[in-house]
């Protein structure tokens, strides 16, 4: 039975590789449900429930579930059409999405009724890595201004702005100077506030008394 299966797979699949030129490229959604229901043979436009947002893994379906009328499925994913067959070698399709976004046509060899498990397949979230902190640097007070200046001087006729949020003067944005421009963020950064001054423009001030 499965050699049979393997050996109309391929013949369905030369038959859409001979259909393609003839328009055949998007199949037209039904209004099927995870339970599809198949009254004659052929090949068939079917879709997973548009409430359905995870995937089904062909992988992963139970062998006893799969009528052995059905002999593919196919999905045109723009460029190409994808394939999967209970025992076909070089399966291209791995899983089924819901809704009208993933139509595929379901082949079969006669009257059937396929009851889809719809396994959600949940994707590893990929790790934000925690930013790094910035350097502190411990100095006096004078010295921490004679520094922060320095660096605003230099970033400003590199950039032409201020390293703050919006480039006017305001609160200095460490990681825009730090390292290239200041070796770390003072560590009286956190009593005194270093700002860039408005007036006058680029001079280095403080907030709160250092």
């Amino acid at each position: 039975m499965k050699k049979a299966r393997i050996a109309i797979v391929l013949l369905l699949g030369i038959i859409l590789v001979v259909a393609i030129p003839l328009g055949v490229i998007k199949v037209q959604a039904s209004s099927e449900t995870h339970n599809l229901i198949f009254s004659t043979w052929g090949c068939f436009p079917k879709h997973l429930p548009d409430s359905y947002l995870g995937e089904v893994a062909l992988v992963d379906l139970d062998i006893d579930t799969i009528p052995d009328e059905v002999q593919g499925v196919y999905w045109w994913n723009g460029d190409e059409w994808l394939f999967w067959a209970l025992g076909a070698p070089g399966c291209s399709l791995s899983t089924m999405g819901g809704g009208h976004t993933f139509d595929y046509l379901m082949c079969v060899t006669g009257p059937c009724d396929w009851e889809i498990a719809l396994s959600i397949i949940v994707p590893t979230p990929t790790p934000i890595p925690s930013p790094t902190p910035l350097p502190i640097i411990s100095m006096s007070c004078v010295e921490a201004r004679d520094a922060i200046q320095d660096a605003l001087n230099i970033y400003n006729t590199q950039y032409e702005e201020w390293p703050t949020t919006d480039g006017q003067p305001g609160d200095i944005e460490w990681i825009k100077l730090v390292p290239d421009f200041i070796a770390g963020v003072p560590s009286n950064d956190s009593l005194c506030d270093w700002w860039v001054n408005s007036g006058p423009e680029g001079e280095v001030c403080v907030r709160h008394q250092c």
